[in-house]
C-alpha cells in the first residue's frame, strides 16, 4: 500500500497475510524520501513465523525499491531490539542479502 506524497516523501507498507490463520505474519513501513532515500521505519516478522524466509523474502521485495546503488537504505533497529542476543541473527540477515552494516 502506499501513501499519499508530501515533502516528507511517500510512505509504503508492505504486508505478509497468513490467510489460514486470518493473521499479519508480518509487515515493513518505508518511507521513502523524495531524494529516493529509504528509510525502513519498521520491520516485523512475528515469532510463529520466524526461520521459514519470510522476512527475507519481505526485505528482498523492499530492497526492490532501490533505484540505484547509490541510494542508501537505512533500517532502523528499534530500542527494544538492538541488545547483543539479538545481534547473531541480525548480522546473518544481512549477510543473506548482501547489506553492509554501518
Amino acid at each position: 500500500r502506499q501513501g499519499e506524497p508530501s515533502r516528507l516523501g511517500r510512505s509504503l507498507v508492505f504486508e505478509v497475510y497468513d490467510g489460514d490463520k486470518d493473521i499479519m505474519a508480518g509487515w515493513a513501513l518505508i518511507v521513502q524520501k523524495p531524494n529516493g532515500a529509504l528509510d525502513i521505519e519498521d520491520f516485523f516478522i512475528r515469532p510463529d513465523y520466524r526461520g521459514q524466509g519470510i522476512g527475507t523474502r519481505l526485505a528482498k521485495e523492499v530492497l526492490q525499491l532501490q533505484k540505484s546503488d547509490s541510494v542508501p537504505i537505512t533500517f532502523w533497529i528499534p530500542w527494544g531490539d538492538h541488545e547483543l542476543r539479538n545481534a547473531p541473527a541480525l548480522l546473518g540477515w544481512a549477510k543473506r542479502l548482501s547489506l553492509r552494516l554501518e
